[in-house]
C-alpha cells in the first residue's frame, strides 16, 4: 500500500510537470500568456492519468484477502487475492520505461528546442529508435528479453498453481474431484503444485524462441495466454535483434576511411610488382627474348597494363580522399567553425 501511494504521488507529479511544460512551449512558440499555476483539477482531467491509475491502484491492502475459483479446461483452480494482485502489479514495470526514455535522450543538447524547430516529438518512439540504432542495441534487447522472460515465467507459474493445495484454502470446491484430479487431452493426473519457477521460465524461454519441447505444457487458459504472449514477444524481439545485428555489422564512416587507407597501402605494395611485370614484358619483347607461357598470351599486354593502371589509381589516393562523405562534411564544419550565411543578393 505504501508503494502504491508513492507511485500515485509520482504519477501526479509527472502529469503536473507535463502540463507545465506544454504551457511553457505554447508560450514560447505561440506567445500565449504563461500561467504556471497548474491545478490538481487539470491533472485529474487527463484521460491518460486515469488509465494509469487503473493500472497502479490495483493491490491488496493489509489484512485483506479472498479466494477466487475458476474452471479452466474442465478443471477447478483456486487463486488467492495475493496471487492475483501480484500478477496485476507486474504491469507497473511500464513505469521504468519513463526513466529509461529520459536517460536515452538526456545527452541531447537543447532537445526541446530542436524538436520544436524540426516539428517532431522526442518521446518514446524517438528513444526506441535511438537505442536500437546504437552500438549497444544488442545488449538493450537482451536485457529487455531477459526481463520479459522472467515476468512471463512468473505469470505462467502463478496461473498454473492452485490455492487448493494450500492449508489455508477454505473454498468448498477444493474437495471436488475436478480440483484434485485434472484431465488434459484425455489424460488424468493428480494435481500438485510442483511447478518451480525455473521450469516456468524454461517454458517461456523456449516459447519465445518459437520452439516447443513438450516437457512443460500449460494446463490452464491463463497459462496458455502467458505462453502465447511469450511466443508473440519472442517473434518481435527476434526481428529486432536481427535488425540491430545487421545495423551493427555495417561499416562505420571511420571504418570506411580505415579500409580505404589499408587498400591504398596494399596497392602501393602491389604497384612495384605490377611495374616489374610491365618492364619484364617490354624488355623481353624489345630484345627478342623468349617469352614465358603466360606472357605469350595475346591478351597479356593489355591485361598487365590494365592491372598496373588500376593499382596506380588506388596507390596515389590522398588520405583525405579516403574519408567518407559524412566525415569530410564534419571536418569542413569543424575547420570553418560552422556554416555562415552569405551576404544578401544584390537587387
Amino acid at each position: 500500500s505504501v508503494l502504491t501511494v508513492l507511485c500515485i504521488a509520482w504519477i501526479v507529479r509527472l502529469y503536473w510537470l507535463q502540463l507545465l511544460f506544454v504551457r511553457i512551449m505554447k508560450h514560447v512558440s505561440r506567445g500565449t500568456p504563461l500561467n504556471t499555476d497548474v491545478k490538481l483539477s487539470a491533472v485529474l482531467s487527463e484521460v491518460e492519468f486515469w488509465v494509469e491509475m487503473a493500472v497502479v491502484v490495483v493491490h491488496v491492502p493489509p489484512f485483506v484477502t479472498f479466494e477466487m475459483g475458476t474452471t479452466s479446461l474442465q478443471n477447478f483452480s483456486l487463486y488467492r487475492a495475493e496471487t492475483i494482485a501480484c500478477t496485476c502489479n507486474l504491469a507497473r514495470i511500464y513505469l521504468l520505461w519513463r526513466v529509461i526514455r529520459e536517460w536515452a535522450v538526456s545527452d541531447l543538447p537543447k532537445r526541446h528546442t530542436v524538436a520544436a524547430f524540426a516539428s517532431i516529438r522526442i518521446g518514446s518512439i524517438f528513444a526506441i529508435k535511438r537505442l536500437l540504432n546504437s552500438w549497444y542495441a544488442l545488449w538493450y534487447l537482451a536485457s529487455a528479453w531477459f526481463v520479459l522472460v522472467m515476468m512471463l515465467g512468473y505469470l505462467f507459474r502463478s496461473a498454473e498453481l492452485t490455492a487448493c493445495e494450500s492449508s489455508a484454502a477454505s473454498h468448498e470446491s477444493c474437495v471436488s474431484a475436478s480440483a484434485n484430479v485434472w484431465t488434459i487431452n484425455g489424460r488424468q493426473f493428480e494435481k500438485r503444485n510442483d511447478l518451480y519457477i525455473q521450469n516456468a521460465v524454461w517454458l517461456v524461454f523456449v516459447a519465445s524462441m518459437t520452439v516447443g519441447y513438450g516437457d512443460v505444457v500449460p494446463t490452464t487458459h491463463y497459462g496458455r495466454v502467458a505462453t502465447s504472449l511469450a511466443s508473440v514477444l519472442g517473434i518481435v524481439m527476434a526481428s529486432l535483434v536481427t535488425a540491430s545485428f545487421s545495423n551493427m555489422i555495417q561499416w562505420h564512416p571511420s571504418e570506411h576511411a580505415a579500409r580505404a587507407i589499408i587498400l591504398r597501402e596494399q596497392a602501393r605494395e602491389q604497384l612495384a610488382m605490377r611495374a616489374v611485370n610491365v618492364l619484364s614484358y617490354w624488355w623481353r619483347k624489345k630484345h627478342g627474348k623468349q617469352l614465358s607461357k603466360r606472357q605469350s598470351k595475346i591478351s597479356y599486354q593489355r591485361d598487365v597494363r590494365r592491372e598496373f593502371l588500376e593499382v596506380k589509381i588506388t596507390a596515389v589516393v590522398d588520405v583525405e580522399d579516403c574519408a567518407s562523405t559524412s566525415s569530410k562534411l564534419e571536418q569542413i564544419v569543424r575547420r570553418g567553425g560552422g556554416v555562415e550565411r552569405g551576404p544578401p543578393p544584390i537587387p
